[in-house]
């Protein structure tokens, strides 16, 4: 369905395998840019919202549902296929993939804190119409979630280290 779907989209039909790899290169490409600026469009978004109008537009809250789903799809497809895996070759080779490890998920837990911070908020008011949740309400939530959010992420990379000169 997706050969069809990019080739009714493009018109370019990839049939022999110079021509997949290569629209694979800028499919793959076109796909990570595109998150991002999913990303950047829902902060922009929210931060808009939050200045000028005082509350959350639905445009916003579409974005940050489209930017969740979509994120979260790719991370479960990631770990399905195990492409989290790194072999490290020596103890110098471990030490630098950890501490790699330790700046993305400290990466991730910003991204993933202020998303988590934009759907409680759009949850809670989508809950109870013209009630924003209460400093405290979002102080537990933000710590609790981005504490579990941090520690599982960076707990799940440092397994996925395979230690090349160990025995198993």
């Amino acid at each position: 369905m997706m050969e069809r779907l990019i080739r009714w989209t493009f018109e370019v039909s990839g049939r022999d395998e110079y021509q997949k790899a290569e629209l694979n290169k800028i499919l793959s490409g076109s796909a990570v840019l595109v998150y991002w600026l999913l990303y950047l469009g829902m902060f922009a978004s929210l931060i808009i919202d939050g200045f000028w109008t005082h509350y959350v537009t639905a445009g916003s809250m579409i974005l940050v549902i489209i930017a969740l789903v979509w994120g979260i799809i790719i991370n479960v497809q990631i770990r399905k296929h195990g492409l989290y895996q790194i072999e490290a070759a020596n103890e110098e080779d471990l030490q630098k993939i950890y501490r790699r490890i330790n700046f993305q998920a400290v990466r991730d837990t910003i991204i993933a804190g202020i998303s988590g911070y934009a759907g409680w908020s759009l949850v809670s008011f989508a809950m109870s119409a013209q009630y924003w949740p209460t400093i405290r309400e979002t102080v537990v939530f933000m710590v609790v979630f981005v504490g579990v959010y941090a520690v599982t992420t960076w707990r799940y990379r440092r397994r996925q280290v395979i230690k090349a000169w160990e025995d198993n």
